[in-house]
């Protein structure tokens, strides 16, 4: 008997995308999976479209009412996973499933019994449909355990897409925390997984068309809700705050917001910044690489 598998798909105000969505889901050659919509919407345009859809596979609408706020709706929808399924993924209202997308997945949990989430890969989409390219370079399929070799993938920018990962039921119970990062918890939220088991990392299973839009919240830098997750990472990661990895991200991640902001701050401000975060990194490497080992000053 094949793994059973639940798809679920959080929608909000986006009733033409989540038709191309849903479709891309019921088209899977997989057999023993069902659907679950979650309407989050402010209003009545996918529960009507609902009304004119015929699916070839199970499933359940659900409009909630009121509406949540977005991390209030996916941990809502993580509590509600029914127990008699082995698996669940949660998709977004504006990606697509690629053909064969589910049967890829359900071969690798049942060919990696162990790991309690299969992080797979995608190709990164304008809204006009034009491929960007991969969400993250291919390097092979490998089982990892450890949370900051975890963490060390997302610092590095090689975190892979959200929609694009298979969860084991069990792991339903973790919720996603905003102490852990704001909007970026989703991050913290993948390392935690580690805590009931590895995971695998899949970077050459492409599963999905992540949708790179203009109105998306991801593209607003919040660099005070990413140090909540940088500091989390820490803790839980064993990580100095003050290495060159996680100094680097800090540095580039405000630089990022200051750029997104330009017209604001100015280009002079921006380039400034740039140059004297530059500048401390070179110290810093400096320091540790030609000093230090000439001294018994330790440097973390």
């Amino acid at each position: 008997m094949k793994i059973s598998i639940l798809v679920v798909i959080a929608t909000y105000n986006r009733p033409n995308s989540f038709l191309e969505a849903l479709k891309s889901i019921d088209n899977q050659d997989y057999e023993n999976f069902s659907i679950l919509i979650s309407d989050n919407s402010t209003n009545a345009e996918t529960e009507r479209n609902m009304e004119n859809v015929i699916l070839k596979h199970k499933f359940k609408y659900v409009h909630r009412n009121p509406q949540l706020k977005g991390l209030d709706h996916f941990n809502l929808i993580l509590k509600e996973v029914p127990t008699d399924y082995d698996y669940f993924m949660i998709c977004h209202d504006d990606d697509t499933l690629r053909e064969g997308a589910i049967s890829s997945v359900s071969k690798l949990a049942e060919q990696y019994p162990s790991c309690v989430a299969i992080f797979s890969n995608g190709f990164s989409v304008k809204e006009n449909g034009y491929v960007i390219g991969q969400c993250v370079k291919c390097d092979g399929n490998r089982v990892i355990s450890s949370k900051k070799e975890l963490a060390d993938n997302f610092l590095n920018e090689k975190g892979l897409p959200f929609p694009a990962i298979l969860y084991k039921k069990e792991t339903s119970v973790l919720s996603f925390d905003a102490k852990k990062g704001g909007k970026y918890c989703d991050t913290a939220h993948a390392i935690d997984l580690l805590d009931f088991g590895p995971v695998l990392w899949a970077t050459d299973n492409f599963i999905l068309n992540y949708t790179i839009s203009k109105s998306q919240d991801s593209n607003i830098i919040e660099p005070f809700q990413r140090r909540l997750l940088i500091d989390y990472l820490s803790k839980k990661c064993d990580f100095d705050s003050h290495t060159p990895l996680i100094y680097k991200f800090r540095v580039k991640d405000v630089y990022s917001y200051y750029v997104s902001n330009r017209k604001k701050f100015g280009k002079k401000v921006i380039l400034l910044f740039w140059f004297s975060g530059q500048l401390s990194l070179f110290l810093r490497s400096l320091l540790k690489n030609l000093i230090l080992p000439f001294t018994s000053i330790p440097l973390k």
